[in-house]
């Protein structure tokens, strides 16, 4: 394995990394890779068994791998670590998060680990309101009642060679126009016949209107489709007389924003 002297460095500082339990028979049979080699400085050991890093410069940002690879006799083996030069950049941040919210919806974001770190200022709209999280990597919000779409977070990072100066990372939550109504099947089980429906959901119909006023139906029995109904305005209420009684069939409902597949017992 590797070991090296620190997981951040910063300029003018100078690191190390080093093979554990080196033997004399890997003199002259290790080789040295560094990505992204550009951002430092490298000195080799006179017998191979380590190297030397530094910044090329106060400016250099971001991170790279060292990796060594040992011949064994034709037989090679690499061992490899990574080291962040500088202060973390933006383009280094992945942002995970919802890739829609309805609003009054609460928000988890999260940051994907980078050692060193030990600091995230998080900014956002004000369509956003902070619960919980600001300075970890774990953040909570909630959507506002009057969420409308537009919202949009910041990351920038701490390590100990100091805060990110330049643009931030960005990601950005749109409204999902699916929110403010769902589907229901009714009655369920059914006898003689069933009405699909498309209700408004009163926790967010204020702030999000119903947005679609047609919907396609399918019925699914063991796979195939045995009914399709198009441009269903509101509700539709189906004939099931002539189904297979203490079957399970599947209801697909699909609209321009979304799908939703419910089973359907006849009886």
């Amino acid at each position: 394995s590797l070991s090296k002297s620190t997981s951040t460095l910063c300029s003018p500082s100078v690191g190390y990394v080093s093979i554990n339990n080196f033997c004399e028979f890997m003199e002259g049979y290790t080789k040295w890779t560094v990505l992204d080699s550009s951002l430092v400085n490298i000195t080799r050991a006179s017998n191979g068994q380590s190297i030397q890093i530094s910044p090329k410069s106060s400016s250099s940002s971001g991170q790279i791998t060292v990796t060594a690879t040992i011949d064994f006799g034709g037989w090679y083996k690499s061992y490899s670590t990574t080291m962040q030069i500088g202060v973390v950049k933006s383009e280094q941040l992945i942002i995970n998060g919802p890739a829609m919210a309805c609003p009054n919806d609460y928000v988890y974001i999260n940051c994907d680990y980078i050692e060193g770190v030990d600091n995230y200022n998080w900014q956002w709209g004000s369509t956003l309101q902070y619960y919980t999280g600001q300075g970890t990597r774990y953040l909570t919000l909630q959507a506002s009642s009057n969420f409308n779409g537009d919202a949009v977070l910041l990351l920038s990072t701490h390590n100990d060679c100091g805060w990110w100066n330049g643009s931030p990372a960005v990601k950005y939550i749109p409204k999902n126009y699916s929110c403010g109504y769902y589907y229901s099947v009714s009655p369920n089980p059914a006898v003689n016949e069933v009405t699909v429906a498309l209700i408004p959901d009163a926790a967010t119909l204020d702030s999000a209107p119903i947005s679609s006023e047609e919907f396609d139906i399918q019925i699914i029995d063991n796979n195939v489709k045995i009914k399709d109904i198009k441009g269903v305005k509101k509700k539709v209420t189906i004939d099931v007389k002539k189904f297979k009684k203490g079957e399970i069939y599947f209801i697909v409902i699909t609209d321009k924003y979304k799908t939703e597949t419910k089973k359907l017992i006849v009886e």
